[in-house]
């Protein structure tokens, strides 16, 4: 490797590569589709001017309509006007224009709409105003510093009737507080762009000093401002640049950079680096042809790179063997950088590692090799349902300063340049030099030895610690091997005649060499730790995945708008990718889950019940196919009720845990028709149906991201589960008044009981259900939900005028926008009930068994169902707060809320 840097150092010319960047740099800084056009033809012209062999300048739909691998494709957005100007303020301002993106384009965030004519004059208030009651209808909503601008808060501001938001959210605004930061992904979901079903919003970036003011003055006073756009959604064609060098044999590696970021080191230089490289591997080669081609893709991150690979899928699976990613590289001597490796193993995995040593020593960067399987961003090809391993090379603190308009082309230190380009290109060339088989392949095997010796190292450090058993050990050093054989059938596909078998009889020899060493170790520590996986983990073996459609969900565009939710670890962001990818058909959702605890390094023990939901969550819409062994059926749960002593015409309180049972038949709507057939038209049926309208508590603002006015016939904003949300929606069922209490019922006391509570009485008090549950006879259940739910107990605090329940404010939505309401002992802070596991760790209710109460469990799937008689538990936690107050307060020193209101016991 050493000695292809030497030899290419006369072929990289750093301040050709330093140009490149600023020309390309220029034509992305306006941020609009009309730059995306420019910089993509000016990336096209200068692979022609290096000698590429062929060049394409390539468009795909821009419509925020058309969907490759579940990315959408964004809306088209031009603007050249994107003002804020102060109007009225508590006090002035040095620069009544504060945002300008004549001034700097970053300023209006893409996407934003046009005013009319002249502009629109408006109010500005705070988000803390906004989650503290002020009306934001027509505003804009000037966000806290901590505030991304992502979907959380443009969502919240737009259903509250906001115009739009201003963010000073930056990162390195604390170091640069005259920065303004780029914003990439303000939009009303997980997608990056604006897409055809996204709202009107206007949005600016200021900087942090500005953002300072802008709240300082709204917080005092009136503050109004001037809004003048002319951005414009339209749909158009979103541009890639591909260019290509070829090669000796058909196979390819390819060389992603993204275009459409405006900053020189995200992504001008990615691009600029892709290409000097590229014409420097080409030079190398004596006839100008390099070992392999090489394909050179420049697109939008993502979703023009998803495009690209859906549209050219035979020349993805035909030619391409191994793809690098450049995207945020580093800037300055000392940045540590690393190679971060799909899941997907790839021979080039091993180059990598050999490059660890050249990248400290020759370029004086901190390198590592990650390998423990990412899919990311531009690594997403990687999936193994698309097949091209990606490696990504990044500095390690891209996130310390990003987006940030400090990344100019002062931002980048030009004798780094040289180094990292020759560097890279030695990488390259060493990989696709394997024309020597015999000595590629002992350093290919040299190298999974040494994987395989710090996998061993790991194994060895756990049996000390006792912290490993058998069977763990046996799992890694197969899945170990597993990996390295992949990387050796993958350099045997990449050159054509190359014999693998001696090595593999290599590796698998050492394997069991490395494994019986350490089985060794076990039996003579006597520290085997003795595994025991959670019932849940066990109920995933039930389960078995498949994917139907390549690519990774993420805009999950299959699903109706109203019905998306967040995917676990942001969709690509960490380990189910892993278990996504891994997905053959064959293994089941437990192997799916092991396999990515050791790929990932890391425990998801207390995640199984998360990639569980998220797989049934993707089976329902189509993006998997998954067989189920154990489901539970209507006829399983009616079974199970009727065990815990359900019969027809009883009243039933029912807090329930839809994940918390295995997988239902039907779900949610399965569960309601099991209790009404059992309990039959003379049984009455009640579920919570809380809300979060909350805006004051104790005088101090709310901030509760759930916020939303009341709305009774608005379902989404139930916050206690999907039973209860697909309850609403069954014919006749009653809803009563409270705006953060109300409660769900269906039966022929229904209407009565739910009627009594006034909107402005207590939440669980005299009036509310809780306090006729005795009079009714009813049974409270818990139906795969833990004891910490138990709201009647809340009631019992209410009648025992406990002093910690205080007075709250809420908003209710009406025709023309809100209006405030104020109620009496509300129900905020800890609770000595609310931990898990309730039944033995509360004080509560341990008192409450230790006086006599009768609690029926039945199991169900792999949770149970609990009872408890109304009555009788009425009248003994009655007893114990009449005997302790306190009882319900926790005990944690550290718990503000409870230590305000605990006496000295």
């Amino acid at each position: 490797m050493n000695n292809f840097y030497e030899k290419l150092k006369p072929l990289i010319n750093p301040e050709r590569l330093y140009a490149n960047t600023e020309r390309l740099l220029k034509k992305e800084l306006p941020q609009t589709f009309s730059a995306y056009h420019a910089a993509a033809r000016e990336a096209v012209a200068i692979m022609k001017e290096m000698g590429f062999d062929k060049t394409e300048l390539l468009k795909f739909p821009a419509d925020g309509k058309t969907v490759y691998q579940d990315k959408c494709m964004p809306m088209a957005w031009d603007a050249s006007i994107g003002k804020l100007t102060i109007r009225k303020s508590p006090f002035k301002f040095p620069n009544p224009v504060v945002a300008d993106y004549q001034v700097h384009p970053f300023h209006l965030v893409k996407g934003s709409v046009s005013t009319p004519p002249g502009g629109t004059e408006l109010r500005i208030i705070t988000e803390m105003q906004m989650f503290g009651g002020a009306d934001p209808k027509g505003c804009l909503i000037i966000c806290e510093t901590t505030t991304p601008p992502r979907p959380a808060i443009l969502k919240k501001a737009l259903d509250l009737g906001a115009l739009g938001i201003i963010t000073d959210f930056s990162k390195g605004g604390t170091e640069y507080p005259d920065s303004i930061q780029w914003v990439n992904a303000c939009s009303e979901g997980p997608q990056w762009q604006v897409q055809a079903d996204d709202r009107d919003f206007i949005a600016f970036s200021i900087s942090r000093k500005t953002g300072d003011m802008l709240r300082a003055a709204a917080n005092a006073g009136v503050l109004t401002a001037l809004v003048e756009s002319d951005g414009r959604r339209y749909e158009g064609t979103l541009p890639a640049a591909v260019g290509t060098i070829k090669g000796k044999s058909q196979k390819e590696i390819w060389l992603f950079a993204h275009l459409h970021e405006p900053l020189s080191d995200d992504n001008s230089l990615g691009v600029a680096m892709v290409i000097e490289i590229a014409q420097a591997l080409k030079a190398l080669a004596k006839d100008g042809k390099p070992e392999f081609g090489i394909r050179t893709v420049f697109a939008t991150e993502m979703y023009g790179f998803a495009a690209y690979a859906e549209e050219n899928k035979r020349l993805l699976e035909e030619r391409a063997i191994f793809a690098l990613n450049l995207d945020g590289l580093p800037c300055h001597l000392g940045d540590r950088i690393v190679f971060h490796a799909n899941g997907n193993p790839s021979f080039a995995d091993y180059f990598a590692q050999i490059s660890v040593p050249m990248f400290n020593k020759e370029i004086g960067l901190l390198a590592e090799f990650y390998e423990k399987g990412s899919y990311f961003d531009d690594m997403l090809l990687g999936d193994k349902n698309i097949g091209l391993p990606t490696l990504w090379l990044i500095k390690s603190n891209a996130f310390v300063v990003w987006h940030n308009s400090v990344q100019t082309m002062d931002y980048i230190d030009k004798k780094l340049l040289f180094k990292l380009a020759v560097g890279l290109g030695a990488f390259l060339a060493s990989a696709s030099s394997l024309n020597n088989s015999g000595a590629i392949l002992r350093r290919c095997t040299l190298c999974a030895i040494d994987n395989l010796n710090s996998e061993t190292k790991e194994l060895a450090e756990k049996i000390e610690k006792g912290a490993v058993a058998s069977s763990d050990i046996k799992f890694a050093m197969a899945k170990r091997l597993e990996r390295e054989k992949s990387r050796f059938e993958q350099l045997k596909r990449a050159v054509s005649g190359l014999d693998i078998k001696d090595a593999l009889e290599e590796l698998c020899d050492f394997s069991k060499s490395r494994t019986d060493f350490l089985m060794g170790c076990l039996n003579e520590s006597k520290k085997e730790c003795q595994k025991t996986h959670g019932k849940l983990l066990e109920y995933a073996a039930s389960v078995i995945p498949a994917r139907k459609l390549r690519g990774f969900p993420y805009d999950l565009k299959r699903i109706p708008k109203a019905e998306r939710r967040d995917l676990p670890d942001g969709s690509i962001y960490g380990p189910f990718t892993r278990i996504m990818s891994n997905m053959d058909g064959k293994k089941n959702l437990k192997e799916l889950i092991l396999e990515a605890e050791w790929e990932a390094g890391a425990d998801l023990s207390h995640n199984v019940a998360k990639y569980l939901n998220a797989v049934n969550y993707l089976s329902e819409y189509g993006y998997f196919k998954t067989r189920y062994s154990a489901l539970i059926s209507k006829k399983d749960i009616i079974s199970s009720l009727k065990k815990i002593g359900l019969e027809k015409g009883d009243t039933v309180f029912l807090h329930s845990g839809l994940s918390q049972l295995g997988v239902i038949e039907g779900g949610a709507a399965t569960i309601i028709f099991a209790f009404l057939e059992l309990l039959g038209k003379k049984g009455n049926l009640f579920l919570p149906a809380f809300t979060r309208p909350y805006i004051a508590f104790e005088g101090l603002v709310t901030r509760d991201w759930n916020y939303h006015p009341y709305d009774p016939c608005d379902p989404s904003q139930i916050s206690v589960g999907a039973i209860p949300k697909a309850f609403f929606a069954y014919p006749g069922v009653v809803r009563s008044n409270h705006p953060t209490h109300s409660v769900l019922g269906l039966g022929p006391d229904a209407e009565k009981y739910l009627k009594r509570q006034a909107e402005n009485d207590s939440p669980s008090g005299e009036h509310s259900v809780f306090a006729f549950l005795p009079e009714l006879n009813a049974k409270m259940l818990w139906f795969g939900a833990d004891l910490a739910t138990s709201t009647y107990l809340h009631y019992i605090e209410d009648e025992a005028d406990l002093p910690y329940l205080k007075s709250a404010a809420v908003t209710i939505k009406t025709k023309d926008g809100f209006r405030y309401l104020f109620y009496p002992k509300h129900l905020p802070g800890c609770r000595d009930f609310y931990n898990k596991n309730a039944e033995k760790s509360s004080k509560i209710y341990r008192k409450m068994f230790e006086l006599g109460l009768e609690m029926r469990k039945t199991p169900l799937g792999i949770g149970e169902i609990k009872a408890l008689d109304s009555a009788q538990a009425y009248k003994l936690a009655r007893k114990a707060v009449k005997e302790d107050p306190q009882i319900m307060l926790c005990d944690k020193a550290e718990c503000v809320f409870c230590s305000r209101f605990r006496k000295s016991r």
